[in-house]
């Protein structure tokens, strides 16, 4: 598969048990669906697995928007 931004193959990895492709040259991380939660549930200190659907959503979106807390935080140190 390429990357859609730098046409560059992607290269597999694993975070936390699951599989996610990655592009070496800008370092875009693409998940498959339902990829996401499976990282966010099984994150260290995650109480996602006892949330409903809706209290995860909302979740979510309050972590987009606490920066380096949130998701986007989270994902940034995948691969540093």
């Amino acid at each position: 598969m390429k990357c859609p931004v730098c046409n560059v193959d992607l290269l597999m990895g694993e975070r936390l048990t699951v599989q996610i492709d990655y592009c070496p040259q800008c370092r875009g991380t693409w998940l498959e669906k339902g990829k996401l939660e499976q990282l966010l549930d099984k994150s260290p200190g995650s109480n996602a697995s006892n949330q409903s659907n809706n209290d995860r959503k909302n979740d979510r979106r309050r972590d987009d928007n606490e920066g380096e807390g949130g998701v986007g935080g989270f994902l940034r140190g995948i691969f540093d």
